[in-house]
């Protein structure tokens, strides 16, 4: 089985970009698609808490689930990159480039990005 047939999803990257300025004179984050790009998405064997500022110590932090996700070594994502796949968002954590130590594909780790 080729790397090729494995990687049979399609992508669409989003790169984050400076926009408009808000209120407080800061850029807002614009964020751009991407051409699709050939992937492959697996829920990793990890999951976590992310907690959100200010803390409310009575209410349970948010879960947190972890993919990994794998692209062919011409991608161009990074990290805090986001893409897209079968209509939901998701957001790198990591590139972890080629695990395998063959130079053949890129590899790394993503959550769900949730609205609001």
């Amino acid at each position: 089985m080729s790397l090729a047939s494995l990687l049979a999803q399609s992508c669409i990257p989003r790169y984050r970009e400076d926009g408009p300025e808000d209120e407080y004179g800061h850029p807002a984050a614009v964020w751009v698609d991407g051409p699709p790009q050939r992937c492959n998405i697996q829920t990793a064997k990890s999951m976590g808490y992310r907690h959100q500022e200010p803390h409310n110590p009575y209410e349970a932090a948010p879960m947190v689930v972890y993919y990994t996700v794998f692209f062919e070594t011409s991608s161009t994502l990074t990290e805090r990159d986001r893409f897209v796949l079968d209509g939901q968002v998701y957001e790198l954590d990591l590139i972890i480039g080629d695990a395998s130590g063959h130079n053949h594909h890129q590899e790394g780790q993503a959550h769900v990005v949730r609205a609001g």
